[in-house]
């Protein structure tokens, strides 16, 4: 998992709001490597919506255009 540059501020607490160019350049470092990380793990698969949920999406949705809307958000929630 990637960390938010919050996260890594809670990590170091000890600077007190003092960064230096060497901090800044570790945490930049850490960031590239978990990215790297990241990016050379095993491709997801794909997740496609169940029946059902097509289904439940479909009846309640009014008109085509919100039915496109909602499946794209329960795709990106699904595949995220």
């Amino acid at each position: 998992m990637i960390k938010t540059w919050q996260q890594r501020c809670e990590e170091h607490p000890d600077h007190n709001g003092i960064v230096s160019e060497s901090m800044i350049r570790a945490r930049m470092q850490e960031e590239i490597d978990e990215l790297r990380a990241a990016i050379e793990q095993e491709p997801r698969q794909w997740q496609r919506l169940t029946e059902i949920e097509f289904r439940m999406l479909y009846v309640n949705t009014p008109d085509y255009k919100t039915l496109w809307e909602a499946i794209e958000a329960k795709l990106r929630e699904r595949n995220q």
